[in-house]
């Protein structure tokens, strides 16, 4: 009943809402085979007739013989305008909408036709004010008022469509329509039994143009079935020619078991519509739902359905790209997809690995489409019951797929064979479309397209993806499925269901809280966050995320902004309110893992590091099979030296997926910190040649070079990530640590200079270039550097404690300021709840330097309890310098120093 009761409403929106009461309209196949028209009202005539039967390009087609005779005409121009845009050429209609009003502006149809076609553009604003200019030009007429209604509904402004469609029944209370379009209004929103009370009136005033097929999408949802049956009878008798009304019934003769009746109906259906897809989509339907299933019927109906439907991506489909795979690539498919069969038993019933649908899905995780390797992650989506994450330069790309339903009525059922191999079949067509996906993400981020344009883009290429499904399905999994007499096939969850254009198909989604919107709009928003964070702009990053949050259709949207202002605030170097943000979000969102993720990180940066565990623990308790809270808690017990427990954490990360390329980097730092080098730099090795176009992995084998005494093989490792990008400012940096290592300083500061040029706002770069200045004995323009990061960036704690140090502890007096040091140390020791052991040992210097040596002797006192054992001469140094305090004397740094102990640009 569920899966009947969807398709209804999805005919209430596509039959319903374009032309109420045009599905009654009298029609007969004589119409098409009429006289040969001559005049241009009869080329319109026909055109008309022919938009009634769905036939829109023959439409069009007459509407041009019409204006090449009367090209003037504003009815033909409405008339072809309409056609375009149930045709999907929304552009083409908007020409008309134009020529419509330059003939007469104060044609109030132009301006409803123009504000169809940006309402399928997306363009809702603009197509709000054309219907509001409609409305004014003609304040009685009661289809601009339920036009405009339609919007106002699909941008959840339900109070003001309510009104708008009271307007049209006061305007219009003799009209059927009226009625009917109120009706469809209250349906939509579930006022199901005032729906049916505006149907009924419609019903009294002009029964045989009325909604019976809308009153019977009610009766289906309120399971009166009998009544349902009753009223398609009655759109058929009224009007026999009317396909839809054949194929509703149909529908509905299916679900009660009457599958004679049905394919009857269907056979009906196709007769009077021959050429929509619908028909034959849902015949193939009733042949594989009955307990004899006709495979080779359904097959035939659904080629000849996807023939139909203008520019599906699946006409032309071929299951397999002509590549040749190598041995170590199809090594890998296989692999993924016993790794998926594992992780979700119920797609391993009845596949073996001598089966087409098996061969496929490894040829497809080999690359054999997208050009490189694919992983599966065993890990479940959130918002959606499959997705997917595109390669880049980091990583690669990988699928990911529910075991469970996600909707209030089934959630929790465990998704059957065929669901699962549906939504992994589609997620791998659908990573195919990386390049557009990048493209719509880099507009989105440049903000050169509205929210709404970019959630409807990125439908558009997954709606390609389900077509490539739909074909598959079709040429693929119907034949393997009727060798291996599978007792249940449903073409619901292969995209069987919808043949309209993507522009089209989009309208449907209005619902804000689930699909696409969800996770896209809140991709969206991130995207204009990162970019204004990127070019410092936090003030306008926090303006938006207040819009967004006061917009945010319920708590879970509520909560996904209050996790983009945590993200905001650690970018600022506040930790403190990051960690207020991403508690919001967890208040309003308990099973938000990635809010939890997000605050244990902030609890890192503030060191607090139990408290990290703690949260990244409770992502692995709600997620166990998704690696960042792994990976998280692993950083923090190795930021403790707890070596051990962050191995065990980095274990588990492989042994979800032994191929983890993050897992065998973080493991190799935990090697690192044990002293076992090659074990580490076994690690680094098979993360590389898992993951070689990944460039971060060479800056983690860098830092293991180093620490075996092997700068020249660590600056080679940066050598090749600038060879492969030579504008890539963090090996610069990176580089130019190691050369400062090795004394080299002119190397040294050429590489810093070269990577500030290219990415002037980075501060970490000025950093460390301040670093070269101390060891070159140029102590102010160290000075300089930690200022010119401050000064953009009051919060950065490096910045601040650098710039402390060296103004409490210069050899050179000129440059010392004993309060300027005080004020910076102890803004630094504020933002990190003076916890950080190393801060406070500036804090210290700092209270010598300005002649407090019994707070200098507090804190000093303070650092050294807090710091770790190792490296001991660093332990042992800070005890010096504290005897150096109770002596009453400041700390001076010593003379310039030619080597400094190099680390990655990156930590």
């Amino acid at each position: 009943m569920k899966r009947f009761r969807r398709s209804i409403t999805l005919l209430a929106i596509a039959v319903c809402l374009p032309v109420c009461s045009a599905s009654f309209a009298q029609r007969t196949d004589a119409s098409k085979n009429a006289m040969t028209p001559k005049t241009a009202a009869e080329f319109k005539q026909r055109g008309d007739k022919l938009v009634a039967e769905r036939q829109y390009e023959e439409a069009i087609a007459d509407y041009d013989a019409a204006l090449r005779l009367a090209p003037q005409d504003v009815e033909i121009l409405l008339g072809r305008g309409k056609a375009r845009v149930l045709n999907g050429e929304p552009d083409k209609a908007i020409a008309d909408a134009d020529a419509v009003i330059k003939i007469d502006s104060k044609r109030f149809d132009g301006y409803l036709l123009r504000g169809l076609a940006l309402q399928v553009q997306h363009k809702l604003d603009e197509a709000l004010e054309d219907f509001e200019r409609a409305v004014r030009i003609a304040p009685k007429n009661a289809e601009c008022y339920w036009r405009r209604g339609h919007l106002l509904t699909r941008i959840e402004r339900i109070d003001a469509a309510s009104k708008d469609f009271d307007a049209a029944v006061r305007l219009a209370p003799k009209q059927a329509k009226a009625y009917g379009r109120r009706g469809h209004f209250l349906y939509m929103i579930g006022r199901l039994d005032d729906a049916l009370v505006d149907v009924e009136k419609a019903i009294s005033i002009d029964p045989n143009k009325a909604p019976y097929l809308l009153r019977a999408a009610i009766y289906v949802d309120q399971g009166k079935l009998d009544k349902a049956l009753a009223d398609y009878d009655r759109a058929i008798r009224f009007d026999p020619n009317n396909g839809w009304a054949y194929s509703r019934r149909a529908l509905l003769y299916q679900e009660i078991g009457r599958f004679d009746n049905a394919t009857a109906d269907h056979d009906q259906a196709i007769r009077l519509r021959p050429k929509d897809p619908h028909m034959y989509s849902q015949r193939a339907d009733t042949y594989l739902r009955q307990k004899k299933k006709n495979y080779d019927k359904a097959i035939a109906d659904l080629k000849t359905a996807i023939r139909l439907h203008p520019n599906d991506a699946g006409a032309d489909y071929k299951p397999h790209a002509k590549v040749k795979l190598s041995a170590a690539a199809l090594a890998h498919g296989q692999e993924q997809v016993r790794r998926m069969l594992k992780d979700r038993p119920n797609m391993a019933k009845y596949v073996d690995e001598n089966d087409v649908l098996w061969k496929w899905a490894a040829r497809k995780f080999a690359g054999e489409d997208l050009g490189v390797t694919i992983d599966w992650d065993p890990s479940e989506p959130r918002f959606a019951l499959a997705d997917h994450l595109s390669p880049d330069e980091r990583r690669r790309g990988r699928i990911r797929v529910r075991r469970t339903l996600l909707d209030e009525i089934d959630k929790g059922r465990e998704l059957t064979f065929g669901q699962l191999w549906s939504n992994a079949i589609y997620e791998l067509h659908n990573i195919n479309g990386v390049e557009d996906f990048k493209a719509i993400t880099e507009a989105a981020a440049e903000g050169s397209i509205p929210k709404e344009q970019f959630v409807a883009r990125m439908f558009s290429v997954e709606y390609r993806a389900e077509q490539e499904t739909r074909a598959f399905f079709a040429h693929v999994y119907l034949p393997w499925a009727k060798q291996k007499r599978l007792p249940r096939v449903d073409l619901s969850w292969w995209h069987c269901d919808r043949f309209e254009s993507a522009e089209r198909t989009f309208l449907d989604f209005a619902d804000k809280t689930q699909y696409p919107w969800r996770p896209y709009a809140i991709w969206y928003t991130s995207l204009r966050v990162k970019q204004m964070l990127l070019e410092r702009q936090f003030d306008a990053a926090f303006a938006l995320l207040d819009k967004e949050l006061a917009a945010a259709a319920d708590d879970t949207g509520r909560a996904e902004v209050h996790t983009l202002k945590g993200f905001c605030h650690a970018e600022q170097g506040d930790s403190a309110a990051a960690i207020k943000a991403f508690t919001h979000s967890i208040r309003l969102d308990p099973n938000d893992v990635d809010a939890y993720v997000a605050r244990a990180s902030a609890y890192q940066q503030r060191g607090q590091f139990d408290k990290a565990i703690e949260d990244s623990s409770q992502a692995i308790r709600i997620a166990p099979k998704n690696a960042d809270g792994y990976d998280q808690r692993a950083y923090a017990y190795l930021t403790l030296g707890k070596i051990d427990q962050a191995l065990a954490d980095y274990d588990e990360m492989l042994r979800l997926n032994p191929k983890n390329a993050v897992a065998l980097a973080g493991r190799g730092k935990a090697w690192l910190s044990k002293g076992e080098f090659d074990k580490a730099l076994a690690d680094l090795n098979r993360a590389i040649a898992i993951e070689s176009p990944h460039r971060y992995l060479f800056f983690e084998r860098a830092d293991v070079w180093q620490a075996m005494g092997k700068p020249d093989r660590a600056i080679a490792d940066f050598g090749e990530v600038l060879r492969r990008d030579p504008k890539n400012a963090l090996a610069l940096a990176s580089r130019g640590a190691v050369w400062l290592s090795t004394g080299k300083l002119e190397k040294a500061l050429a590489d810093l200079n070269r990577a500030i040029a290219i990415e002037p706002a980075y501060s970490r770069f000025y950093l460390k270039r301040a670093e070269i200045w101390q060891a070159t004995g140029k102590p102010e323009r160290a000075i300089a550097d930690f200022n010119n990061v401050v000064g953009r960036d009051p919060k950065n704690v490096a910045a601040l404690n650098g710039l402390a140090w060296t103004l409490a502890t210069c050899p050179q007096a000129k440059c010392r300021d004993g309060k300027q040091a005080i004020k910076h140390a102890r803004r630094a020791c504020e933002l990190t709840m003076w916890k950080n052991w190393n801060l406070l040992n500036t804090f210290a210097a700092a209270s010598a330097e300005a002649g407090d040596f019994a707070a200098a002797v507090k804190w000093q006192t303070e650092a050294v309890k807090l710091a770790p054992d190792e490296p001991k001469k660093e332990k042992q140094e800070m005890r010096a310098r504290l005897d150096l305090f109770k002596a009453k004397k400041p700390y001076r740094e010593g003379p310039a120093k030619k080597t400094i102990p190099a680390r990655s640009a990156s930590k």
